[in-house]
């Protein structure tokens, strides 16, 4: 689940700009899930443990 969401943020630069800056959410996904998605998507995190795929 973890990786389609990464995937579509991705495809979708808007929308994540609009989760970055609160504008919009993940539904279903925590906020902690939510601030790691957004740190591997800015390269804070360089690599996701299984759990998260």
């Amino acid at each position: 689940m973890i990786s389609e969401i990464i995937q579509h943020l991705v495809k979708n630069q808007e929308v994540l700009e609009q989760v970055q800056n609160g504008f919009a959410s993940l539904v279903g996904v925590s906020e902690e899930e939510v601030q790691i998605i957004l740190d591997v998507l800015n390269g804070t995190v360089t690599t996701l443990s299984s759990f998260w795929l």
